[in-house]
């Protein structure tokens, strides 16, 4: 086909006045060209704020390049379905009404796929979070290099989102988003192409700005307190996307796997349900039971950004017992049915320090047990340079109820460490019978200063060092504190 834009960018719009120029701005100023190359389809999902004011403005600067359409209330889907019937550029983009591009990304997108298009059928940027929280998205491991994806190669290379994603308009053309659904639309969209091309590209020099929103009032960050995420999503999404699988391969691949496990960590992790009634929430955990007997151990336990305690409460849930109790202790790691859970071994996540104090006498030391263990089988220690081993006490911090009203516990510790000649304090875990390990301690944001491997101190006289292995406490002799005063006040 003959395409008259290189681009089309269909942005669904609702109530984004505070937003949605910025979006557009960012379209407008791609280096690609946008008055040649890009067409700009806003279409107003029934916003109710001057979201149509700000976008006529533009409509009335660029009226060759923007198509403003109206329409009333009916959700992401229904509008980026609409905007498809006016797409014409050979490549399309759905950007959300708040998020915005790096300038030079649509001309990195479209370089990469003139070389790679007869291999793929879309591409995917890097996903970059501003405003209420920022870094990169915890699916940037995909990202190591600009490549070409293979789903059977790299199963876990699971892809989510639209929004960060241009495909070719012919494939976009011939597959609609599904308007049952209100959350999960872009996972179930994407996979349905990527499943038929079973590829795609990722680009590591283009970068999709995604908002992380300070009040809260994304349709994702609100998610939880709708029925249709408890309901149509397990419905219209997982289960689809799992006869989709069955019907094209004849099984539920890994890849396939992986996506509902991924999207099945954020569900473990919470516990309201109260949106729901009794049978609803019945059948609810009955169907995120099933999904996880459909997902191999294996999958589950190689979850990137799930805790331990999470992927051993999944498959406690896929077997309808308590695992832990049957977990293998081996060279320092965990092992349930001769796959490794978790390791404690080099791992800085299972003992947190969140506050450490020093005066004359007494040494102080708040942290937290991360353990996703049963606490009567395992022991911490804490041991000094002058071979004081002591074994630390655990109480009880709050419980976490998850959704099936099961407990997983977290446990706190306080330690009070006698100052005399100490300067270095490490810690041990002794699991059963087994020989006892050194442990990394890992550490609260909140209690480093500018320099991570320094603590804040209160007492000056002080200096307390971080080391993962080890916490370092040194008296500052009288003649340094003055050396330091004076280099201040020199700097002042």
């Amino acid at each position: 086909m003959d395409y008259k834009y290189k681009f089309s960018i269909i942005v669904p719009i609702y109530n984004v006045e505070k937003y949605i120029a910025e979006t557009i701005d960012s379209i407008i100023n791609q280096s690609l060209g946008f008055k040649d190359n890009i067409q700009l389809i806003l279409v107003n999902d029934g916003s109710k704020d001057k979201s149509e004011e700000i976008c006529l403005k533009y409509k009335n600067l660029y009226p060759e390049n923007i198509i403003y359409l109206k329409k009333e209330n009916g959700g992401v889907s229904s509008a980026r379905n609409i905007g498809i019937d006016y797409i014409n550029g050979q490549y399309v983009n759905f950007l959300d009404g708040d998020d915005k591009w790096e300038s030079d990304s649509l001309e990195k997108i479209y370089d990469f796929f003139e070389k790679n298009k007869s291999e793929i059928d879309f591409v995917v940027a890097r996903k970059e979070l501003f405003e209420a929280k920022d870094g990169f998205h915890i699916l940037d491991y995909k990202f190591e290099k600009t490549k070409i994806v293979d789903i059977f190669e790299d199963y876990n290379f699971v892809q989510m989102d639209v929004t960060s994603v241009a495909i070719k308009t012919e494939v976009v053309k011939n597959i609609k988003f599904n308007e049952k659904l209100k959350y999960a639309e872009d996972a179930d969209f994407i996979n349905r192409v990527l499943l038929l091309r079973k590829k795609y590209g990722v680009i590591r020099e283009a970068i999709h700005f995604y908002r992380k929103r300070l009040d809260d009032t994304s349709a994702l960050q609100k998610a939880s307190y709708s029925k249709s995420w408890f309901i149509d999503t397990i419905e219209y999404f997982h289960k689809e996307i799992i006869n989709n699988s069955l019907n094209l391969f004849g099984k539920v691949i890994p890849y396939i796997q992986y996506v509902i496990m991924y999207d099945l960590q954020w569900r473990i992790k919470r516990n309201n349900c109260d949106i729901l009634n009794e049978k609803e929430k019945n059948d609810y955990i009955r169907n995120i039971i099933d999904l996880l007997k459909k997902i191999d151990d294996r999958i589950i336990i190689e979850q990137k950004n799930i805790h331990s305690k999470y992927k051993l409460y999944a498959l406690s849930l896929k077997y309808g017992k308590d695992i832990t109790n049957e977990l293998e202790f081996k060279d320092g790691s965990f092992y349930y049915n001769g796959l490794e859970v978790y390791k404690i071994k080099n791992k800085k996540n299972v003992l947190v320090i969140e506050d450490i104090n020093v005066n004359d006498k007494q040494i102080y030391i708040k942290g937290k047990s991360y353990f996703a263990i049963p606490i009567y089988t395992y022991e911490i220690f804490y041991n000094t340079n002058l071979n004081f081993k002591t074994k630390i006490e655990l109480n009880e911090d709050k419980n976490i109820i998850t959704f099936k009203g099961d407990i997983l516990k977290t446990y706190f510790f306080n330690i009070e460490i006698p100052c005399n000649d100490i300067n270095n304090i490490s810690f041990l875990f002794k699991y059963k019978q087994n020989e006892e390990y050194d442990i990394l301690i890992g550490l609260c944001e909140n209690i480093k200063s500018t320099n991570s491997n320094i603590f804040k101190s209160e007492n000056k006289k002080y200096k307390i060092v971080y080391n993962p292995k080890y916490i370092n406490i040194k008296k500052i002799r009288f003649k340094d504190r003055v050396k330091n005063i004076l280099k201040k006040l020199k700097k002042i």
